[in-house]
């Protein structure tokens, strides 16, 4: 077996035990919802204005989606408790006595996760590894996204996604994916997810929301500025 094809199993293998511990780490949470989820999905359809609830026409993918992005919101953005998003205060607080290699792990994504639009720059089939280039920042970023690769019409573009730096490597830890065929171009106000110009009554209120929010008012929103240009997908 030559040194790319055990980089690939490995690479593999470390994904598979990520998602295997945020999947733990979620459903802790769905079974406690009926905590937080009325104030949570109040505070999100208030923000997003999601045209999947107001559409008689919604689709059940539309809906699916909806509820996914607000989930992933919810675990990843969103204070919980002490200025603690639910994975940071998982974590910190050892919940069903994680510890360990588990433990580290989802540390380093609540240190590391950042959701932002990507160009995508190289994608190569074989090693399921892309370079991504943060439209917002310049930076880019060499990523395990095995599934991004796979996806023949992703090749160029934007990919919005989640992802995160764990042991040494950038991967996708989220759910949401929002694929844009456009042409990468400079941000400036009229981009997806800024504060857009015309929006200057709502300025501060636009801005305290951050952009993952923003990006789904823009795009699955009810008055979003991109409703029907961004193909909305879900991490398969």
């Amino acid at each position: 077996m030559n040194e790319g094809m055990v980089l690939e199993r490995d690479a593999a293998r470390d994904l598979a035990e990520l998602e295997h511990d945020i999947e733990v780490f979620a459903c802790y949470w769905e079974r406690r919802k009926e905590r937080f989820l009325d104030e949570v999905w109040e505070e999100f359809s208030l923000r997003v204005q999601p045209r999947a609830i107001c559409d008689a026409g919604s689709l059940p993918h539309d809906i699916a989606f909806m509820n996914v992005a607000m989930t992933e919101w919810f675990l990843f953005e969103r204070a919980y408790q002490d200025g603690l998003t639910p994975l940071e205060f998982y974590v910190e607080h050892g919940l069903e006595g994680i510890a360990g290699d588990t433990a580290d792990r989802l540390r380093q994504v609540a240190r590391t996760q950042l959701f932002s639009r990507f160009a995508i720059c190289e994608k190569d089939v074989a090693s399921g590894r892309v370079v991504l280039e943060d439209t917002r920042s310049r930076r880019r970023y060499d990523v395990y996204d095995p599934r991004l690769c796979e996806v023949p019409s992703w090749l160029k573009g934007v990919i919005a996604e989640r992802i995160a730096l764990v042991d040494g490597g950038w991967q996708m830890v989220g759910h949401v994916r929002l694929y844009d065929r456009a042409a990468p171009r400079p941000v400036t106000s009229e981009t997806p997810g800024e504060v857009h110009e015309g929006d200057v009554a709502q300025m501060a209120f636009l801005a305290h929301m951050g952009f993952y929010l923003r990006l789904l008012r823009d795009t699955i929103g009810m008055h979003g500025w991109y409703r029907g240009e961004t193909r909305v997908v879900g991490k398969c």
